[in-house]
């Protein structure tokens, strides 16, 4: 009908040594495996220098995203400013000169 669950205590020397079995387990199934899949194992992983270089990369879109973010809304301020003291000239339109400015 309904079993009981015993614990069972066990020292510590014989518990890390099960745990040792296991890892050695574990290992010994690993290289078992890759002798079987030669393959596998030739793949060659990331080298951390690209890795690092990677990093080095995306800091440097970040900074330079920051840098304008910032300029934004620093002008996007002063604008805001100049509104608030009740200015009407805040915007400046900026007028290009034509090409043609020889006198008719």
């Amino acid at each position: 009908m309904a079993e009981k669950h015993t614990a069972q205590v066990i020292s510590i020397k014989e518990a890390s040594a099960r745990i040792k079995a296991e890892k050695t387990a574990r290992l010994r199934a690993q290289r078992r495996l890759a002798a079987r899949h030669p393959e596998r194992e030739q793949r060659h992983p990331l080298d951390p220098r690209w890795i690092t270089l990677l990093r080095l990369a995306i800091m440097i879109v970040l900074v330079v995203g920051a840098v304008f973010l910032v300029r934004e809304l620093r002008s996007v301020s002063k604008l805001q400013d100049c509104v608030m003291e009740g200015r009407t000239n805040c915007a400046p339109i900026e007028i290009k000169p034509s090409h043609d400015t020889r006198p008719n």
